[in-house]
């Protein structure tokens, strides 16, 4: 006799899902507070974010602090819209809008990528290798778990509809 199988909790996928857009959201939250709040604080270990980029650039004769302001605000920018859009897309995941959830994380990700690659960028100029090593496997990071969260959704709609692949008995 074939007993019909239950498919196995989709719960596993969905805290996996969750947990990926946590981490960007936060992982985007705090370095946007980094941004904002500049330097070492009571309770917060941050850098002096204007200070850096304007070493950064007086190291390659350009001098003007605005220049490098506006290389922080357009980093911050980035960060600001990356962060904005993967908390949407964990609020419409909580809200089970499943295919917008999966639309807001897209956009995220390629800001992400965008943000990395600006910062690749200017890591090679700036000759940082340390940093362009941890901007490199951020990148990296960011393009993975985007394949995951999509690959978990495509899996889970499997399970939830039942349409899991049979082998044939010849």
């Amino acid at each position: 006799m074939d007993t019909p199988k239950t498919p196995p909790s989709v719960i596993p996928h969905q805290l996996v899902r969750y947990a990926i857009l946590m981490y960007w959201s936060i992982f985007w939250l705090f370095n946007l507070l980094d941004k904002i709040i500049g330097g070492a604080h009571f309770l917060w270990v941050g850098r002096d974010r204007f200070a850096q980029f304007q070493k950064y650039f007086a190291s390659t004769g350009l001098d003007s602090p605005h220049i490098a302001n506006a290389a922080l605000a357009v980093a911050g920018a980035l960060e600001a819209f990356a962060f904005v859009f993967f908390a949407g897309a964990l609020i419409h995941e909580l809200q089970k809008n499943r295919e917008t959830a999966r639309r807001w994380c897209f956009v995220g990700t390629l800001l992400t990528l965008a943000t990395f690659t600006f910062f690749s960028l200017g890591d090679h100029w700036f000759g940082d290798r340390f940093e362009l090593l941890e901007h490199t496997l951020f990148w990296f990071i960011s393009l993975a778990s985007y394949l995951v969260f999509i690959h978990l959704k495509e899996t889970g709609m499997e399970e939830q509809s039942g349409n899991w692949p049979r082998r044939q008995v010849v």
